[in-house]
């Protein structure tokens, strides 16, 4: 995927920073996998983190604990913290304009929202009737009170000295439409799209919420970074959508604009009747007839395969999609082979195996969906989600996954054989029901 050109100009007044990456020590289930190795946009959190660091010319340093005297001033990251470079870049320059400590805030939202659910993200009032979110990120200017401090003990440390600094939100959503079930008035997930994100990794909700968001920072880094090849394309659209369509509906000249914008890398191949909008289709891919990639990304070498349709996934690398799949809001990491009539807001490990009758239920009738994490079970705060499947996992035929589980890596999974027809008896009556019971057929 499009890498992040060197700091703007915002940041020229700023000097060379280093960023302390703070170890947590945590690992994602089902996975197994330390916070660093989680999949985020076809890359590990670990090389996005490194990514946005080195955009803005800081120099990165991994550590188990801080050490004696920090390089100041410094940026100090825990290692489950994925921010976008916009973020960064936005909290380093409004730090820098306060000259002292700072942590990262944001103004909580008003209403329900499931965005920050598990990430035990903490809230405090800012003294003016609002409601901040506190996050990982410190900007450090007098680094004393955080000498040798680990990240269990780096929050009662700068906190004493770290006043939250807000940065603005400045997002617009977008709705990946879902149906009405009993006992909710929800019928969409709402996923951001903004090039200002950041958020802790905790749990597979995280990974997977994370990934939607992921796909409109790329965009907007795509467009910020080709300003001019996008405002042509901006004013095609525009002026097509005026005198093509006959229309000034807003919501349909964005859509034009936005779905025309494609970052195809050296070597994939798209058939002709296929239809890619607003995507990122990676070295090597192929898509196949009547394939649609709607605002997605595709891995490095991946296939998808005829008439699939990927809508607001991210596809790893090597990963077969196979004929007719339908995915929306979806993760797959690489090597996976995934067949589905119908698959919504999953995740799927390395070298994951779903074959096409498999039921992966992804809402809840009434309440929301509820999943294990450190030891409890605990509200999504949405009545919409699927499962995520640990690496190398296998789903047989027939296999029907409640919503919100999480399958260990390594985990079979077929049809009870008693399901399956194996021998075929003579002399059953015809054209009267027969139904399998222990692998044979018998009257109804």
């Amino acid at each position: 995927m499009a890498r992040i050109r060197n700091r703007r100009r915002t940041l020229d007044h700023v000097p060379s920073l280093t960023a302390y990456v703070l170890a947590t020590g945590r690992r994602i289930a089902p996975f197994g996998d330390t916070v660093g190795e989680v999949r985020l946009g076809n890359r590990s959190l670990a090389e996005q983190q490194d990514l946005v660091f080195r955009a803005i010319g800081a120099r990165v340093q991994r550590v188990e604990r801080l050490p004696e005297k920090l390089d100041t001033p410094s940026l100090v990251l825990l290692d489950d913290v994925y921010l976008s470079y916009v973020m960064l870049e936005q909290f380093v320059a409004l730090a820098h304009e306060r000259g002292s400590n700072a942590r990262l805030a944001l103004e909580k939202l008003g209403g329900p929202s499931n965005r920050v659910a598990l990430m035990g993200v903490e809230e405090v009032d800012d003294g003016l009737s609002r409601k901040l979110e506190l996050y990982g990120l410190w900007y450090v200017a007098d680094g004393d009170g955080a000498a040798s401090s680990s990240a269990a003990e780096l929050s009662t440390r700068l906190d004493s000295t770290c006043r939250p600094l807000i940065v603005p939100r400045q997002e617009i959503t977008e709705k990946l439409r879902m149906p009405k079930v009993p006992g909710s008035d929800q019928d969409a997930v709402e996923v951001p799209v903004t090039a200002r994100v950041v958020g802790h990794v905790r749990h597979w909700v995280h990974v997977l919420r994370l990934n939607q968001m992921l796909i409109g920072v790329s965009l907007w880094d795509h467009i910020r970074q080709n300003r001019g090849r996008v405002r042509r394309h901006f004013i095609r659209a525009f002026f097509a959508t005026l005198f093509g369509d006959r229309s000034l509906d807003r919501r349909r000249i964005l859509a034009r604009m936005f779905g025309g914008l494609n970052v195809i890398e050296e070597g994939a191949r798209i058939h002709p009747t296929a239809e890619v909008r607003g995507s990122f289709i990676g070295r090597n891919a192929r898509i196949g007839a009547g394939a649609k990639i709607r605002s997605s990304m595709i891995g490095e070498g991946a296939v998808i395969t005829e008439d699939a349709c990927i809508n607001h996934s991210v596809i790893g690398e090597r990963c077969l999609v196979l004929r007719d799949t339908y995915m929306l809001g979806c993760v797959a990491y690489p090597e996976s082979t995934l067949s589905n009539y119908k698959v919504q807001l999953s995740v799927f490990g390395r070298r994951s195996f779903l074959t096409a009758s498999v039921a992966l239920v992804d809402a809840k009738f009434h309440g929301n969906v509820k999943v294990q994490h450190e030891g409890k079970i605990e509200d999504t705060g949405s009545p919409f989600l699927g499962v995520c499947l640990g690496h190398d996992v296998v789903l047989g035929a027939h296999v029907t996954v409640q919503a919100g589980r999480a399958i260990p890596n390594g985990y079979e999974i077929v049809t009870p054989p008693g399901l399956v027809l194996r021998e075929l008896p003579l002399g059953l009556p015809q054209k009267k029901p027969l139904v399998v019971e222990n692998g044979t057929l018998r009257p109804l």
